[in-house]
C-alpha cells in the first residue's frame, strides 16, 4: 500500500435509514476477522511512517468488538503507536460512556454525522437529535481533548433543510464544536428548483456572517468550507480534475476484502444504477487484499489512471446554472463523480446535479471573504509558531 489512509468497512448494517444516504442496500453482513487482519497487514507492510485506519459502515459501532480486535492487533504490530492512528465515521447514536472512554484512550479521530438543529436532524432519524445533543455534552465534559481536537461534525444538506443551515451552524458553535464539515447530498433528492439559489445564497450569507464573527473572537474558522488555502486555485490557474480517487493516497477495503479507491464505490452496501461509474471504470476496483499482486496494482494506480484518463472531468460538464467551462469557480469546485453518475443515465457523465452546483457556487462565493488559514493564524496568534498548526488547519 502506498497511501496514507485505509478505510475498513466492518459492516453493511446500520441502525438508521437516512432518507438521502447513498448506501442504498444496507444488509446484516459483517467483515470476517481474517479479512480485516489482511487489510491491516497490507497497511503495515507498506513502509509508510504513518497511516490512518478509518472504520466505516453502515454503522461501524454495531461491530464495536470487531473494531476493538482490529485496534488490538494493530497495536501488537505498532506497540509504540508511532505509525498507526485510528478514526471512526459514525452516526453517534451508539456512543455510550464506555465507547467514548475507549475511543479517547486510543486517540481516535471521530467523524460524527449530525445535521444540526432538531428539524434538520429529523431527516436522519426521529429522536436522534436528543441522543447526539447528549453525546456532545458528555464528550465536551468528560473527554475535552477528544472534543476539541479530534472531533468533526459532518452535516449533510438537502433541498428541504438548507434553510436551517445557519441555525444549525450557530447551534454547533455554541456547543463548542471546532470542525464543521458541510456537504450537499450526493443522491438525487426532490425539492430543488433553479430559482431557489437566491434563498440558498441568503442562508449561506448568514452562515458566513456567523463564521466571520466567530473568527473575530476566536481566530478560528470551524466551517471547513470557508477555510481558504494559501495556494487556492484562481480562474487563471484553474484545474478541471474533479476527484482524487485515483492518486493512490487513500484506499477502502470492503467486507469481502475487495480494495477500492473511494468509499462511494464500495459494493456491499449499495446498488449502482445501470451504466454506473463502477461499470465504466473497472480499474477503480483493485482486487482482493489477499492477492499477492494487489500491492503492485496499488503502487501503479496513480500512474495508470493518469495515462488512461479514467475519471470524467468538469471540462464540458454543465448544470441548470450553466456550463462548467464558463463558471468563475471552475478551478475550485469539488464535484463527486459518483453524484454525477447518479443523475446522468442516458445523458452521459457530464450533467452536474443542480443542487450540488448551486451549493458549490454559493459556498465558494462566501469563502472568498475569509483570510487563508495561515493568514488568519498569523493575525490572531502572532507570537506562535505557524509551523506547529495541525494538519487540517485547526
Amino acid at each position: 500500500m502506498t497511501g496514507e489512509y485505509l478505510s475498513l468497512v466492518v459492516t453493511a448494517q446500520c441502525n438508521l435509514r437516512c432518507s438521502y444516504c447513498y448506501q442504498s442496500a444496507k444488509n446484516p453482513r459483517r467483515a470476517e476477522w481474517n479479512v480485516l487482519q489482511a487489510g491491516i497487514d497490507l497497511a503495515w507492510g507498506g513502509g509508510l511512517s504513518q497511516i490512518e485506519i478509518m472504520f466505516l459502515g453502515g454503522e461501524p459501532l454495531l461491530e464495536f468488538d470487531l473494531i476493538r480486535r482490529a485496534v488490538s492487533y494493530s497495536e501488537t504490530l505498532d506497540p509504540g503507536r508511532n505509525r498507526f492512528r485510528f478514526a471512526l465515521s459514525t452516526n453517534g447514536t451508539l456512543i455510550s460512556e464506555g465507547v467514548a472512554d475507549y475511543l479517547d484512550e486510543h486517540e481516535f479521530d471521530i467523524q460524527l454525522s449530525f445535521d444540526g438543529v432538531q428539524q434538520a436532524q429529523g431527516y436522519r432519524g426521529s429522536g436522534t437529535f436528543e441522543i447526539l445533543n447528549s453525546v456532545l455534552d458528555s464528550l465536551s465534559v468528560k473527554h475535552p481533548q477528544l472534543f476539541r481536537n479530534r472531533l468533526r461534525i459532518s452535516m449533510t444538506v438537502i433541498p428541504v433543510t438548507f434553510s436551517l443551515l445557519a441555525e444549525s451552524v450557530k447551534f454547533l458553535l455554541e456547543k463548542g464544536v471546532r470542525r464543521i464539515q458541510i456537504n450537499p447530498c450526493l443522491t438525487p433528492y426532490s425539492g430543488w428548483e433553479k430559482d431557489r439559489i437566491n434563498k440558498l445564497d441568503d442562508e449561506f450569507a448568514r452562515v458566513a456572517e456567523i463564521s466571520l464573527n466567530h473568527l473575530q473572537h476566536t481566530g478560528m474558522v470551524p466551517v471547513t468550507l470557508l477555510r481558504k488555502r494559501d495556494n487556492e486555485v484562481t480562474r487563471e490557474g484553474r484545474r478541471f480534475r474533479m476527484c482524487n480517487a485515483l492518486n493512490g493516497d487513500a484506499l477502502v477495503m470492503d467486507l469481502d476484502g475487495q480494495l477500492y479507491t473511494c468509499t462511494l464505490l464500495v459494493e456491499s452496501y449499495q446498488k449502482f444504477p445501470p451504466g454506473s461509474l463502477m461499470e465504466q471504470v473497472p480499474a477503480l476496483k483493485l482486487g482482493d487484499v489477499r492477492d499477492p499482486k494487489v500491492r503492485m496494482r496499488c503502487a501503479a494506480l496513480a500512474e495508470s489512471a493518469g495515462v488512461a484518463n479514467l475519471l470524467p472531468s468538469l471540462r464540458g460538464s454543465c448544470s441548470s446554472c450553466g456550463n462548467c467551462d464558463e463558471c468563475e469557480y471552475s478551478g475550485q469546485c469539488n464535484v463527486c463523480p459518483v453524484s454525477i453518475w447518479q443523475v446522468s443515465s442516458a445523458a452521459g457523465p457530464y450533467r452536474v446535479p443542480d443542487f450540488v452546483c448551486a451549493f458549490n457556487k454559493v459556498t465558494l462565493k462566501y469563502r472568498e471573504r475569509f483570510p487563508s488559514i495561515l493568514e488568519a493564524y498569523r493575525r490572531f496568534f502572532p507570537e506562535s509558531d505557524v509551523a506547529n498548526t495541525t494538519r487540517d488547519g485547526r
